[in-house]
């Protein structure tokens, strides 16, 4: 039988193994959070015309450089998104994309970007926009 204070010894090393054990899922939340935005040339295209979208990746003030961004689409209403590209952003953080949205006139397009995020800053993901075929 373990007298108490054999019990506490045993707790505290416990403790302390578990506290050793936990230090990479704390230095996982220790990931600073980005934002992404998207934007659209125009929200109202011709067919068969080009949309320019621009996204900027951020950490604070700050934009990333050098990190993969997925942009994705889906018809309005849809509820999966395929990937269209993945590009890499620039020395301030920003992407730059052309799509041609739709098939035919009245058709909605949405679009949004990805950051799945990296050792030091967590994912996000953009707002959706939503691109009609005119």
């Amino acid at each position: 039988m373990l007298r108490p204070s054999r019990i506490a010894a045993a707790a505290a090393t416990g403790a302390a193994v578990l506290a050793l054990g936990a230090s990479p899922a704390l230095a996982a939340t220790a990931a600073k959070p980005t934002s992404l935005t998207l934007h659209a040339s125009r929200t109202t295209v011709p067919y068969n015309q080009k949309v320019t979208l621009t996204g900027l990746l951020k950490v604070g003030s700050k934009g990333l450089a050098g990190e993969s961004v997925k942009l994705e689409k889906r018809a309005a209403g849809a509820h999966s998104f395929t990937l269209v590209s993945t590009k890499k952003t620039n020395a301030k953080g920003q992407v730059t994309l052309s799509v041609i949205p739709g098939t035919r006139k009245g058709q909605k397009e949405q679009y949004e970007l990805i950051f799945a995020g990296n050792k030091t800053d967590k994912g996000s993901h953009s707002s959706i926009i939503t691109i009609t075929v005119s």
